[in-house]
């Protein structure tokens, strides 16, 4: 993919154009050269691969002993791990060699209409939990392409090694390789000025809070960060018992945000125990935040009301998801608290909880009624016979202004309960 790269990068005429780059952070890793391993690993991630990997013309048609058809099984493994070999190390030469440096940094200089860079590793993973915006296919291309590419092979997939580990070893405490990412971030903050979109991993498919570790990273963050309108960072701790190393994870990722003056849409997955939800509204915050997306934490009544009012003028979209409410509070007490501070286009709760349960998206169950009567409380100054609702099934639920607001797609192609105002408080 370099020298494709690098091919676009060297025409103006195709480079003047490209306005978005998508960086596959997926990888090859060494655990897989071993021949049990790979073989493990290829028959539960891609069992259909597999069989037809092991299969041959004798296991077709029938023909031949047992002890052929397992000969020839074998074989054909073997060849797709020297295979997945082969690509593993002209991986660790380009890195080693940083070969993808150069081509960054000399491509980037070309790139002078680059706005948006995204960065992801398992591209099925990339529907995050916020459907109004989520375009199932955006990455359909590139998908088929991988599977044609990696027909009998390992693909490289994750960031982490944590899916190839056996005894179950958390995603968080394995190893993970930065090499590629780090490169990136270098070449971004010193050649892309005129950046104004970035994305790290999603919900479904979280960055380490390690990449803070590198203080190159976290310089290159803020400064590219102060031209942002649109930051999307995914990230979660590993657990540790160095506490201060966590906290100095989040007070980076604090500072990498407060240098971003001028978002108007921010995405934030960060370790839910050790963060201090209340820093992220104090200081000079972005002043015309419209969407906000909170994700994977638990946070107190102070600190919601501190964040969502202190932008309540400017912010139209909300999305909470896997958003615990700890001290004994009500979601439906919160959120009709807040909502009276803000004039919200759309919300979508996902996976919400609080001390009484997990809040689900219907009107079928007492949890389901707190959901929908929640996502009610925030927008309570919507105008009733603008007021739209739908459940997602279990765990989500969204309104919006049918006035203000248009959703991305169909959402009769996804959901199948909608709700009107009077159908709620008719129960």
């Amino acid at each position: 993919m370099i020298d494709v790269f690098v091919k676009i990068t060297s025409r103006e005429a195709f480079a003047s154009n490209v306005e978005e780059m998508v960086y596959d952070a997926r990888l090859f890793w060494s655990y897989l050269e071993d021949p049990a391993n790979y073989e493990k690993w290829f028959e539960n991630q891609h069992p259909k691969e597999y069989e037809s990997l092991r299969s041959s013309p004798v296991i077709a048609t029938g023909a031949g002993s047992t002890e052929e058809q397992y000969a020839i099984g074998k074989k054909r493994l073997a060849d797709s791990v020297r295979e997945y070999s082969k690509l593993l190390g002209k991986q660790n030469s380009i890195f080693n060699g940083k070969e993808d440096l150069e081509a960054l940094s000399s491509g980037f200089q070309q790139l002078h209409n680059l706005k948006s860079v995204i960065v992801l590793d398992p591209f099925e993973a990339h529907s995050d939990c916020h459907p109004f915006h989520w375009y199932p296919h955006e990455f359909e291309w590139f998908l088929q392409w991988s599977e044609k590419a990696f027909k009998d092979i390992a693909s490289p997939t994750r960031w982490s090694i944590a899916d190839y580990m056996d005894h179950g070893i958390p995603v968080m405490e394995a190893p993970w390789d930065f090499r590629g990412i780090n490169n990136l971030l270098t070449v971004i903050g010193e050649q892309a000025p005129q950046l104004r979109h970035l994305s790290f991993g999603c919900q479904r498919s979280c960055l380490s809070g390690m990449i803070f570790d590198r203080k190159e990273n976290v310089k290159a963050l803020r400064k590219v960060s102060s031209q942002l309108i649109s930051f999307k960072i995914h990230c979660r701790m590993p657990n540790t018992e160095e506490h201060l190393l966590v906290s100095d994870r989040v007070d980076a990722a604090n500072h990498i945000i407060k240098d971003a003056k001028h978002l108007k849409s921010l995405a934030l997955t960060l370790d839910g125990s050790m963060t201090d939800w209340t820093k992220f509204h104090e200081g000079n915050m972005s002043s015309s935040l419209n969407i906000l997306d909170l994700c994977a934490g638990d946070i107190d009544i102070e600190a919601l009301q501190a964040i969502l009012i202190a932008h309540g003028e400017t912010l139209s979209e909300l999305r909470l998801c896997n958003m615990h409410l700890k001290d004994q509070h009500s979601w439906e007490e919160v959120s009709g608290e807040i909502g009276q501070y803000l004039r919200l286009h759309c919300i979508t709760l996902s996976y919400i909880s609080d001390e009484l349960g997990c809040l689900s998206g219907a009107l079928s169950s007492r949890d389901g009624r707190r959901a929908v009567e929640t996502a009610i409380n925030f927008m309570q100054r919507t105008p009733h016979q603008f007021q739209k609702i739908t459940g997602g099934g279990a765990g989500i639920v969204m309104a919006w202004n049918s006035e203000t607001f248009r959703p991305g797609f169909d959402l009769d192609s996804y959901y199948d309960h909608f709700f009107s105002y009077e159908d709620i408080f008719r129960q």
